[in-house]
This record gives structure tokens, C-alpha cells and sequence, in this order.
């Protein structure tokens, strides 16, 4: 799910969803509080979450055509290029499979000067980082339409990355990611503040849980839109980063 912004409400109707644990007075509880990490969204029928400060929601595990529209207030259209459906979800071979969603205003963060607050989460089983696998991003290396991504490289390294207007500089938050072959939730927020400190403003999750993380800094100032660079679910434009695993939602 890509959320626009950070500090937000929460929703009981989400929660006893997620498949890694059904227990939503649980997860509720871990997520109430001082943690920084919300959802926002707005349930208005059981198949789908309507408020438009959510971006962008797809729970594959229901979605079995090779193509469709998200489940949420903007009905992007979505176009599966292998990520076949298994019952838990879409499952990426780590080859060549992809899913891409054209862009839209909602999935940029930027305007070249200030950036604004997005939250990042995934629910997935990831098999293997083999090679560089990428989770979800909005970028196009080839063309250097390049904005934000969220990346698994070779060696375990999780990463969140934000592009300064077509990758001239790059700011990352980056931890050792271990948990393969299981089923979990992984967020990422970002606050906004854009700048030379910008890593500063990432915050990463594991199944609620913040996670220590590293930041790398340069001279930042914020993002750009590209609107002619589309979102793509487990990999990026020009299928260089394939995941390798099954995305759940």
C-alpha cells in the first residue's frame, strides 16, 4: 500500500486482513501510541478502502486476471506481466515477471523544490535476494526518470531510496534484511522534509516494529514527478531488479 503521508489514523478493517496475523487487537496495539507508522484509509464496502489519501491498494491474493483496477478511491488500472496468482497472492519468478500501475499524481512526492510525507507497506514472502530485487518503485533508470524505489540487494540489504530530480543525488535508509520464506509485513514512512537530511526523515518497519537502520546522506533537495515513468510492483522500467516472491498486497 502507498499511503500520502505518515501520521495518520488507523483502521480495525484493515488489520483483521492482514494474513500474517489475524489478530487485529494485536497488531492494533503494537501500531497505537507514540509508533509513527498509521494507515488511513476509509472502508466503505468489503471490497475496498476509499479514502483518497490512499494511494494505491491491491490485494492480489484476489485478483486473478491479467489485468484489473486497485482497491481504492482512484481504480488504477493494473496489468500483470507474468506474476502468476497463487492463493496467497501474486508470485514473481525473479526472472522477468512485473506488475505496473501508469502514473498518477498520487504516487509522486515531490516537485523539484519540497517534498511531502508518504508511508510505504508491503505484505509479501520474499524467497531469495539472489540478485538485486526490487519491491516496488517509480522510476526509469534508462531514461533517468528516476523517483523513489524500495529495494532488496544481493548480500540481505534492505534499502529505501528518494532521487533528486532524475537521480543527480540520492538519499537511502538501508538495514540487514533476514526474514525469507515467511510471510510479513515491511513499511517504510518518509516525513517530508526533503534536503540534505532527508535519510533522516525514513523510518523502517518490520511487522510494526521499527527496525535500526542506516542513513546515507548527499545533496538532496527533493524529488521531481515524472509523468511518463509508471509505478511498478516487483521491479522497475526496463525489468532490471525482478522480485523474487510472492506480494500478497
Amino acid at each position: 500500500k502507498v499511503v500520502t503521508g505518515n501520521t495518520v489514523k488507523g483502521s480495525p478493517y484493515f488489520w483483521e486482513r492482514a494474513i500474517y496475523n489475524k489478530d487485529d487487537r494485536i497488531i492494533n496495539e503494537r501500531f497505537a501510541g507514540t509508533s509513527p507508522l498509521y494507515i488511513y484509509v476509509d472502508a466503505k464496502q468489503d471490497n475496498g478502502i476509499y479514502d483518497p489519501q490512499l494511494a494505491l491498494y491491491i490485494p492480489f491474493w484476489k485478483r486473478d486476471a491479467p489485468s484489473f483496477q486497485s482497491d481504492d478511491f482512484h481504480g488504477h488500472l493494473v496489468t500483470r506481466y507474468g506474476a502468476m496468482w497463487v492463493p496467497r497472492g501474486a508470485d514473481h519468478d525473479g526472472i522477468d515477471d512485473k506488475i505496473t500501475i501508469p502514473h498518477h499524481p498520487v504516487f509522486s512526492f515531490g516537485d523539484g523544490s519540497v517534498d511531502t510525507a508518504f508511508t510505504l507497506l508491503a505484505v509479501l514472502n520474499m524467497r531469495d535476494t539472489l540478485s538485486n530485487r526490487m519491491i516496488v518503485s517509480k522510476e526509469n533508470a534508462t531514461m533517468a526518470e528516476r523517483e523513489w524505489f524500495w529495494q532488496v540487494l544481493s548480500g540481505n540489504t534492505l534499502r529505501v531510496g528518494l532521487l533528486d530530480q532524475g537521480a543527480a543525488f540520492q538519499v537511502l535508509r538501508t538495514y540487514t534484511f533476514s526474514r525469507f520464506n515467511q510471510f510479513l509485513m515491511l513499511g517504510a514512512t518518509y516525513d517530508g522534509r526533503g534536503g540534505t537530511d532527508a535519510a533522516d526523515g525514513i523510518t523502517c518497519f518490520e511487522n510494526a516494529e521499527i527496525i535500526p537502520s542506516t542513513a546515507t546522506h548527499a545533496s538532496y533537495v527533493a524529488m521531481k514527478s515524472w509523468p511518463n515513468t509508471s509505478l511498478v510492483v516487483g521491479d522497475r522500467e526496463a525489468n532490471v531488479l525482478p522480485f523474487a516472491g510472492i506480494m500478497s498486497e
